[in-house]
């Protein structure tokens, strides 16, 4: 009888250890970030906040994940590569959040950015045109082989300006879908019911982009020569 009753006790406490064994390794293995890309350039600086995370800085070969908030400073700039090869370069004081990326080549993909504030180069990558949706606070855009310059302000008027290939605009309040032609510009404010397109470019569309470094010499936007001021830090 002693020897079945110590064997029960052995039973009971070797089960209770396992059980907190397995609930240690569940509280204490945190979830895979999901990398959806990397930090290509920073000029100045830039700070990024993970899902759960604290605000911290970003620098060059750095990644970014899915729903992390990317912004920059005064002066700033910051161009981000995509996995599947989509640009977007951040001007001063910009602020996105990367929604999501889902890129295997099929039906299923999926880019989502949701831009906030400041000035924006988004350039697409191979992930198909249909598969990219950009959210601004006036307007919801999807693309066709685009190469787009996004300004939106403080109060979140948002400008569009599309400097290759076309883009297609729609009211984030809601309304009809325009087209915006290349070398066209959309405009809408918060609350509009419409888009309004017009010819041409702004001069900010048509200059130097946020994180623009062809060469890759890593100076960006206005290269070496550019106002870049004393305190400047290329990473």
């Amino acid at each position: 009888m002693e020897h079945t009753e110590a064997q029960s006790d052995l039973t009971r406490r070797v089960l209770l250890g396992l059980a907190g064994l397995a609930l240690a390794a569940t509280v204490s293995t945190p979830a895979a970030a999901d990398v959806i890309g990397e930090v290509e350039l920073v000029r100045v600086w830039a700070y990024g906040t993970a899902p759960g995370g604290e605000r911290d800085d970003l620098r060059r070969t750095m990644t970014v994940e899915t729903d992390e908030i990317v912004e920059t400073v005064k002066t700033g700039e910051l161009r981000i590569v995509f996995a599947d090869g989509t640009t977007l370069g951040l001007g001063s004081e910009s602020t996105v959040k990367l929604d999501e990326l889902v890129y295997n080549g099929t039906q299923g993909d999926t880019l989502t950015l949701e831009l906030t504030t400041g000035f924006f180069n988004f350039v697409t990558g191979d992930i198909a045109k249909e598969a990219v949706t950009i959210t601004t606070p006036a307007m919801i855009l999807g693309v066709r082989g685009t190469d787009l310059a996004i300004s939106i302000d403080a109060e979140g008027n948002t400008e569009v300006g599309v400097r290759e290939g076309l883009a297609e605009a729609t009211p984030t309040a809601g309304g009809d879908t325009v087209s915006v032609p290349e070398g066209s510009t959309a405009t809408a404010s918060p609350g509009d019911r419409s888009v309004g397109v017009s010819q041409g470019l702004s001069g900010a569309a048509r200059g130097d982009m946020p994180g623009g470094d062809v060469d890759h010499t890593g100076e960006g936007a206005g290269g070496a020569g550019g106002n870049e001021s004393e305190s400047s830090h290329i990473f």
